[in-house]
């Protein structure tokens, strides 16, 4: 038997548990539905966690320089955009991976 996770994220601050700090405080769901119908479709795309990236490296400023990981998100978020993939989600990101380091890594 398996199962299907239809949510991520949740909106309460319980000290000892850890699937806030994976997922975040926003709870963001796919209906009954959606899921009946086949729909995963990306709602969340790489356009937008590129905005959140950026806001990120705008709010480190001159500390951006000290973060190698940071930098090199937007890089890859931003690739993602100039490639097409913007409208995907974080499988856009699998590609810019692929592609620069030419080995097929999703599976596909």
């Amino acid at each position: 038997m398996g199962f299907i996770t239809s949510s991520r994220g949740c909106p309460y601050k319980c000290t000892y548990c850890s699937q806030r700090m994976l997922t975040g405080t926003t709870y963001r769901y796919k209906s009954a539905l959606r899921i009946v119908e086949g729909n995963f479709e990306a709602t969340f795309t790489a356009e937008l966690m590129l905005k959140d990236v950026a806001l990120a490296a705008r709010m480190a400023g001159a500390s951006l320089a000290h973060m190698p990981i940071l930098r090199e998100t937007l890089a890859a978020y931003g690739e993602t955009g100039a490639k097409g993939w913007g409208g995907q989600d974080f499988s856009a990101v699998t590609h810019v991976v692929e592609q620069r380091f030419s080995r097929t890594i999703s599976g596909a």
